[in-house]
């Protein structure tokens, strides 16, 4: 039987977690707190980091989240799919 858990955190993936809203969840596990076995996250929208009001609402100012635990890249994914449709993304700040 294999280890989803560890697989994940060997792999990067992007999580499509509200097609209805516009945005994504792109999670990585080769970022910050990779070492400790740990995510790191961000909220996209066109392939471009969201740095907008709800999305810095969720993630943080600098638009990426690191040393987060699968129960936190779950609650954030959740977050992001309760986020209302596209409102400005702010890319590129």
């Amino acid at each position: 039987m294999t280890d989803t858990t560890d697989d994940r955190r060997r792999t990067n993936e992007r999580i499509h977690a509200a097609p209805d809203n516009g945005y994504r969840l792109s999670v990585i596990h080769d970022g910050y707190g990779a070492s400790s076995g740990l995510a790191e996250s961000a909220i996209v929208h066109d392939g471009e980091i969201c740095y907008g009001p709800a999305a810095a609402d969720i993630i943080g100012p600098d638009g990426v989240r690191g040393w987060m635990t699968t129960d936190d890249v779950d609650t954030m994914r959740d977050r992001v799919r309760r986020l209302p449709r596209l409102d400005g993304c702010g890319h590129g700040r």
